[in-house]
């Protein structure tokens, strides 16, 4: 082989190289893209399941639930309107103080 065929063949090596480089990025974008979210999504609801989280939503019933005794009555359905949001996702079963829990049924009807 001459010289310039080692060159050539040298040239085309990288440049197969780069090309697949590019190809395997790309394709590692395509499945990041797909992959991450469900991941994240799963991490999500093994986060919302945890004992850490459900006592920091207890905790905020328990706050919101000592304003809304405190409150007028128009500030109240503000506050009502607070727990539906914030407290949403947890399930009555799962608070453990049975004054909130049942605060919590009758403000959200269920």
């Amino acid at each position: 082989m001459s010289k310039l065929q080692i060159t050539g063949v040298v040239l085309l090596s990288i440049i197969a190289l780069v090309v697949l480089l590019f190809f395997f990025g790309a394709l590692d974008l395509s499945f990041t893209k797909w992959y991450a979210p469900k991941k994240e999504n799963i991490r999500r609801e093994v986060f919302e399941e945890t004992k850490s989280y459900v006592h920091g939503k207890q905790q905020m019933l328990g706050k919101l639930y000592g304003e809304w005794q405190d409150a007028a009555y128009d500030e109240r359905e503000a506050i009502e309107a607070t727990i539906k949001m914030q407290i949403a996702d947890i399930e009555a079963d799962d608070i453990s103080n049975e004054t909130l829990r049942e605060f919590l049924i009758q403000v959200r009807g269920y």
